[in-house]
This record gives structure tokens, sequence and C-alpha cells, in this order.
């Protein structure tokens, strides 16, 4: 399969064989950066306007699992770590680590976190 953010407001799923169109997901404004594949076969991709969603896709039916709200636009592809967190930064200068399997919130990992805490609420 091949995975294409498009500036017409959404992903598309070709079978790489065939160039068959598989799938297509709407997103409420341009893909930001190139898809990124997790082991588990989910895309994430995130918008670089309308609602700066991160979004995790489902790569073999194009079901969206979960979104998350960034502050500003995601004008790049995220990256993936070893242990399945999703990072990626935003236009609002910040970095975000999401656990890759659930939108419960972000990560708990070393790195900045929107807000300073776990949920992204501002408490400590």
């Amino acid at each position: 399969k091949v995975y294409l953010g498009c500036t017409g407001n959404k992903v598309i799923c070709l079978n790489g064989s065939t160039n068959a169109e598989v799938w297509t997901f709407p997103t409420t404004a341009t893909v930001g950066g190139s898809p990124v594949l997790g082991a588990d076969g989910t895309v994430y991709v995130g918008e670089g306007g309308g609602s700066f969603k991160m979004y995790a896709i489902n790569g073999a039916t194009g079901a969206k699992l979960w979104d998350f709200a960034a502050g500003a636009g995601i004008a790049n592809s995220a990256a993936i770590g070893p242990d399945g967190t999703v990072y990626f930064g935003s236009v609002d200068g910040k970095i975000y680590a999401i656990k890759g399997n659930s939108s419960t919130g972000l990560a708990n990992s070393p790195w900045p976190s929107h807000r300073r805490d776990l949920k992204g609420t501002g408490r400590q």
C-alpha cells in the first residue's frame, strides 16, 4: 500500500501494484507532511491548518482510530519512537509526544509536554 497526504484535504491509500484507490480519509485542511506508518499498520498524519489535528488512521480500512488537536498547524511528518510514541512538532513551537495506540493524552516522556503535564491541562 502507498499512503499520500494531499492538498485537497485528504489522505489517500493506493494499492501499490495496481495504483487503484483503496480508501480516502477526509481531513479539515491540507496535510502538512508525508504520512508515517507505524509498526502495527497505523497511519499517522497531521494537518497544516484547519483544526490542527494529528490523526491515527487504520492503514487497512481508512477508519479514524483517534485524533489530537495541537495548538497550531502541523507542518512536517511525525516520528515514531521504538516504544510506539508518536512525536511531532507544531507551528506553536512545541513538540508533542502521544502514545501511538491511544488518544488518552501525551506520553510519559522526558520531552516537553503541552501545558507541562501528561493530559495537557496545565496542572502540576
